[in-house]
């Protein structure tokens, strides 16, 4: 009787812990909605110098708006204007010892037609007060520290 419980009780706790992460996975990619229609919308329009304001120091630091702004010309030219921007996966941590508070978002960022796609693009977005700020950003295949300009 006692291990029927206790299987009960795992079943229970294993649901309950299963809702709570989708549920935050949810609330993460609906949060980091925002942050990214703006971001894309200034980048669609060819508003990159505005577009970077949204990086943290750390990201301005290893590129310069130039080198950004230069980055999409050279891919809007391979592979057409960017038609769209979906979140693949969204979440939300937090840095136990600075209290920062980070958004990982992996996204699908589609060119010209479904056949011109950089399927997986990587951010971090950090959480400052009322600002959100990108820290990262790459290929999500080719991890690097964005000093290769693969930044989006």
């Amino acid at each position: 009787m006692k291990v029927l419980i206790s299987a009960i009780l795992m079943v229970i706790v294993a649901a309950v812990l299963i809702t709570k992460m989708i549920g935050s996975t949810q609330e993460s990619i609906a949060s980091m909605q925002i942050a990214l229609e703006n971001h894309f919308s200034l980048v669609t329009t060819g508003k990159y110098r505005e577009a970077y304001d949204n990086f943290h120091n750390d990201l301005k630091q290893r590129i310069s708006p130039e080198q950004y702004a230069a980055a999409w010309v050279t891919r809007i030219a391979k592979y057409g204007p960017m038609q769209s921007w979906e979140i693949h996966t969204a979440n939300k941590s937090s840095n136990l010892f600075t209290s920062e508070k980070e958004y990982d978002v992996v996204l699908y960022i589609g060119f010209g037609s479904d056949k011109k796609r950089i399927d997986r693009v990587y951010h971090i977005w950090r959480i400052d007060g009322d600002r959100t700020q990108l820290i990262y950003s790459g290929l999500h295949n080719g991890a690097s520290n964005s000093s290769n300009f693969d930044v989006f």
